[in-house]
């Protein structure tokens, strides 16, 4: 009787199992379809537990892709492509995956796998071009260093701009008063909101607060702000009012009114947005006579493009779209445009190192634009980088990335003066002196002229004033060096740096190089036929300077 009795109780707690499992599920199904990835995650996390469907391990990957987990649904792609039962998209997503985190030549393979089976799919073929564009990238910037906002948060910050003496900036952190606080279900987290950090005395940038209450709404999206020069207008994206066909509240493009740059009147939705498409990120012209901003609507070149309108008296004129050049059939988004006339932009359609690249642009004279340029490091990554922001003077800057772990944090930008003297004959005392010596490979020739000044690293070590970035030039090597052989003492040239506050002054030394002296450094690894400096790498290398 006591087996039976505990064999009924084993069934019913089965039983109840299964039901739980299935209720999850379910409910995780209808989540997706609803496309709340990120509240469907758990529920297929609990479904996976017990049932090791290869359905369910696909609609995790997704969510955990969507949402930007791109480790989580790398390592999971990895168990699904394994499967010959796995479908042919598989292979597409685990290698924009891979993509992600720079893994160029392994990606390109399992790219070029599904480009073999959707042979019609011409969209694969621009991303096996990336992974090998994506090693020849040069940067934009020679002299620019990114750090990171010290007020980032957990949560996604992103669309910053200077203004109003700090930052102000977009966020879906948690507000102050939780209770209070209502969570999207796209992203299980608060609504988007919009943020000011002042800078302090110190030059430090204070704690975040709510930019303008009566702009921020509790229950919708509000965020990726711009502000006329003359302080006169700002413009900005939320969520409208009217539901369109596909039971959604699209984003659009408001415009509110200010005497003094500080209190604004009641905002109000630009007259040209239509409630069945997105408008947003919006960028004001800094003489105020053109809004750029990015819209998915009809009649474009596909995803979202970046469109303009004219300032016509009181009125915004109908937008155009800003063409080919620009925009192409994937995603186009967060528009600059810099006082010296120059465009700015984040690209998923245009050659890049993964992900959303930025990318820069000029206006011709009869009005077509130059071929975008990628930015290169630091500002690009393999990892989504969008919404950059340069100062008036071009010294420092603004940008966001999802590099360093998944969510989008705030960079800012640095931009070290090009004007660094060179001098052969300054001899350095010894006290002062960092010596950077570099022996390349026996089939790496590394060839440079003296009088180039672009700098290869822009670093601060902490033996020198850490308000002078050290400049560290490319090696000059005058012939290819032979193979290390035992007992024989090649002869490298080292680059000698000194900084003081308002230069830096460099010399170039002949050093004995001791092939047995050299440094090993085994936790670097590269993947097969690949030389891309991972950030996992440069947290290594960066020990080492």
């Amino acid at each position: 009787m006591r087996l039976f009795i505990l064999g009924g109780l084993l069934l019913l707690i089965q039983i109840n199992i299964a039901f739980g499992q299935s209720k999850d599920l379910k409910k995780a199904n209808q989540l997706f379809k609803e496309d709340k990835y990120a509240l469907a995650i758990p529920h297929y996390q609990k479904a996976l537990k017990t049932r090791k469907n290869l359905s369910i391990k696909s609609k995790l990957a997704f969510c955990y892709k969507i949402t930007n987990q791109m480790t989580a649904a790398a390592k999971l792609y990895e168990e699904i492509v394994s499967n010959d039962r796995a479908k042919v998209t598989s292979y597409l997503y685990y290698a924009e995956t891979l993509m992600s985190s720079g893994q160029y030549y392994t990606a390109k393979a399992w790219f070029q796998k599904y480009a073999a089976i959707e042979i019609e799919d011409e969209t694969v073929d621009r991303m096996i071009a990336a992974c090998d564009f994506a090693k020849t990238v040069q940067p934009y910037f020679g002299y620019a260093t990114a750090t990171a906002f010290t007020q980032n948060s957990d949560e996604d910050d992103n669309s910053p701009v200077f203004w109003d003496n700090g930052i102000v900036f977009t966020s879906d952190r948690k507000g102050k008063l939780k209770f209070l606080d209502t969570k999207s279900g796209a992203t299980d987290r608060s609504y988007l909101r919009l943020y000011h950090s002042e800078v302090l005395a110190d030059g430090k940038y204070g704690e975040p607060k709510e930019y303008i209450s009566k702009i921020n709404d509790a229950r919708k999206n509000t965020g990726m702000a711009t502000f006329q020069a003359n302080g006169s207008a700002m413009f900005f994206t939320r969520n409208g009012t009217s539901i369109n066909k596909k039971n959604a509240y699209c984003l659009q493009l408001f415009e509110a009114n200010s005497t003094d740059g500080q209190n604004w009147n009641k905002a109000a939705v630009i007259p040209f947005c239509r409630k069945s498409s997105n408008y947003m990120h919006p960028a004001v012209s800094p003489d105020g006579k053109s809004l750029f901003f990015v819209s998915d609507k009809a009649g474009g070149q596909g995803g979202t493009d970046i469109y303009v309108s004219k300032k016509q008296k009181n009125r915004w004129s109908r937008p155009e779209n800003l063409g080919e050049q620009i925009n192409t059939d994937g995603h186009e988004g967060f528009p600059f445009m810099h006082q010296n006339g120059k465009l700015y932009f984040c690209s998923k359609g245009h050659l890049g190192l993964g992900g959303f690249d930025i990318f820069v642009t000029e206006q011709k004279e009869d009005g077509t634009w130059t071929k975008p340029i990628n930015l290169g490091a630091p500002i690009n990554s393999p990892s989504d980088d969008i919404s950059i922001f340069i100062d008036e003077n071009e010294e420092k800057g603004l940008f966001t990335s999802s590099r360093a772990g998944g969510d989008d944090d705030i960079f800012l930008l640095s931009f070290i003066p090009q004007a660094v003297a060179i001098n052969k004959s300054f001899e350095i005392q010894p006290k002062t002196e960092i010596a950077i010596e570099n022996t390349p490979t026996p089939s790496e020739t590394i060839s440079a002229d003296i009088n180039d000044t672009t700098p290869e690293i822009a670093t601060t070590p902490s033996s020198v004033n850490n308000s002078s970035p050290v400049i560290i030039k490319k090696e000059v090597i005058e012939e290819e060096i032979p193979a290390f052989q035992e007992k024989e003492t090649p002869i490298t040239k080292t680059t000698i740096i000194h900084s003081t506050d308002f230069l830096q002054l460099a010399t170039i030394k002949e050093t004995q190089v001791d092939a047995s002296n050299l440094y090993s450094l085994p936790t670097v690894q590269f993947f097969e036929g690949e030389y891309f400096v991972t950030y996992k790498i440069a947290e290594v290398l960066d020990k080492v300077a």
